[in-house]
């Protein structure tokens, strides 16, 4: 699987998962790629999973369905309960039967959920330092990173839409607050 890689045909997902492992200012700047994909696909639910400390970044974005977070104490309460908790996690995510997740992050946990997800389309990036055939057996197709020096963080994020013939260099970052 080449970086060129394409979905075959025309998709129209319904169910759709966005993962981002990073910090704060980076859940903000995926705020135009939930955009673009709702603005694309109308009808489809646009779900995250994210580092459960960056949540409130997203939690009022009415873009997203809904937001899963992987809590990074589990890890404090020992190997056994954070296994216990990814596992219920990687289970609670193939229940929902996404058609598509898209993979931001750069982290092999990232990769392993996808792949644990059972979604037809999983795409993620061709990052130089996962060119591993199990990084490739985790996606279905990955998008070039060789322009990510030149681009903006939104341009990147958005780049990864490339292997559906999507080409959306920009959309709006939003943030959206409740009012507690």
């Amino acid at each position: 699987m080449t970086p060129e890689t394409r979905t075959s045909g025309r998709v129209n997902p319904a169910r759709i998962l966005v993962i981002k492992l990073r910090h704060h200012g980076d859940m903000l700047l995926i705020t135009p790629l939930i955009h673009a994909l709702k603005q694309q696909y109308p009808a489809a639910s646009v779900d995250v999973l994210l580092y459960e400390e960056t949540r409130d970044m997203l939690a009022a974005n009415t873009d997203i369905r809904h937001i899963y977070g992987i809590d990074r104490r589990w890890k404090k309460q020992g190997a056994g309960h954070q296994l216990k908790m990814e596992w219920q996690l990687i289970r609670t995510l193939r229940q929902q039967r996404y058609d598509m997740v898209l993979n931001l992050a750069d982290q092999w946990p990232s990769a392993i959920i996808t792949k644990l997800t059972g979604a037809a389309i999983r795409i993620g990036f061709d990052f130089p330092k996962r060119r591993h055939p199990a990084w490739r057996f985790c996606h279905t197709a990955l998008a070039s990173t060789e322009r990510h020096n030149q681009l903006h963080t939104v341009q990147q994020n958005l780049s990864i839409l490339a292997p559906l013939g999507l080409d959306i260099a920009d959309a709006p970052a939003t943030m959206g607050y409740s009012e507690q």
